[in-house]
């Protein structure tokens, strides 16, 4: 039966979009389930996994103001099973954001978002089903943010301005402070960020990716000082995924901590992926991490081996 996705998204806009009979408003969403298989695991009582690697809804809403200004709101849930081994999984808010966007930029106002800094600056390694930016210390959402973002100019520069503050009684206004500059045309992407926190910990990453004819290559360095936990620590990683044709393609990456927590710990990933349509994929992903990392995080396995598939609609 074919999923009349206009009636469902009205549906599920008049809960979280207002009017949502006056809005633009779309659906979205991706399911997918994965099966991983340690290989020569240095985990003691490590066994089969099976779970799910998307459950996914999103709803997004917009409506125009004037004729160059539009206000937005988006909210995506998610299934997160991460209890699983418990038999219990929860429902994960991953965006419920509002803003306004026009000629002057983006203002935007976030109870939770994917964070700009993890798509900007580790996004060349965050290509992977399963594994990938293994050490990065960048978190892949950001929580009670207020951000704006320029508008694009000089062929494809903005700047983004960010803070972070969760209210929580900490005698500090904000948790973070974040400031970032980056560069999109259709060949290459290159940013820089700066995030400063209250205890004096500061990260800064710098990223870049290219196409390159059929394939794209994607550099991340990321360094932390000052960390209240760590102390300082610099990864870095290196990304190559290529179409192969037939809806056949290929991805391999590699990163690692050139110093600090975790010094001299790598990891491997390959991942091959076939499209059978427009919507669904099939994917097999072969993770290795060596013995500096597996020493240190002790649900870390040396080798594994991961299936799955995806919809998305």
């Amino acid at each position: 039966m074919k999923l009349n996705k206009t009636l469902v998204a009205a549906t599920l806009a008049a809960a979280v979009v207002a009017p949502a009979a006056q809005a633009d408003v779309t659906l979205s969403g991706s399911f997918g389930g994965f099966v991983v298989a340690p290989i020569d695991s240095d985990v003691d009582g490590d066994d089969v996994l099976i779970g799910s690697s998307k459950a996914r809804i999103n709803v997004k809403g917009s409506e125009a103001i004037t004729d160059s200004t539009a206000a937005f709101a988006e909210l995506e849930l998610d299934y997160d099973d991460s209890a699983n081994a418990g038999g219990k999984g929860t429902i994960e808010v991953r965006t419920a954001k509002v803003g306004v966007a026009g000629n002057f930029g983006t203002l935007l106002i976030a109870g939770r978002t994917a964070s700009g800094t993890w798509n900007d600056v580790v996004g060349p390694m965050d290509i992977f089903e399963y594994g990938g930016a293994s050490f990065f210390e960048q978190g892949s959402r950001s929580s009670n943010v207020l951000a704006y973002v320029t508008p694009s100019f000089a062929g494809g520069l903005s700047f983004v301005g960010a803070v972070v503050a969760s209210g929580t009684n900490n005698d500090e206004d904000a948790d973070a402070l974040v400031a970032r500059a980056r560069y999109n045309n259709d060949m290459v992407h290159v940013a820089v960020s700066m995030t400063d926190y209250p205890s004096d910990e500061q990260r800064i990453g710098a990223a870049a990716s290219a196409n390159i004819g059929p394939a794209t290559l994607g550099l991340a360095y990321e360094t932390t000082t000052d960390d209240p936990t760590f102390g300082d620590k610099d990864v870095a990683g290196v990304t190559l995924a290529s179409g192969l044709g037939n809806g056949f393609s290929v991805a391999l990456g590699f990163n690692t901590v050139l110093e600090g927590a975790q010094e001299d710990a790598t990891a491997i990933q390959v991942l091959v992926s076939k499209s059978l349509s427009d919507n669904v994929s099939v994917w097999a992903e072969y993770d290795n991490y060596n013995d500096e990392a597996v020493e240190l995080d002790e649900n870390i396995d040396s080798d594994i081996f991961a299936v799955g598939m995806s919809l998305g609609f």
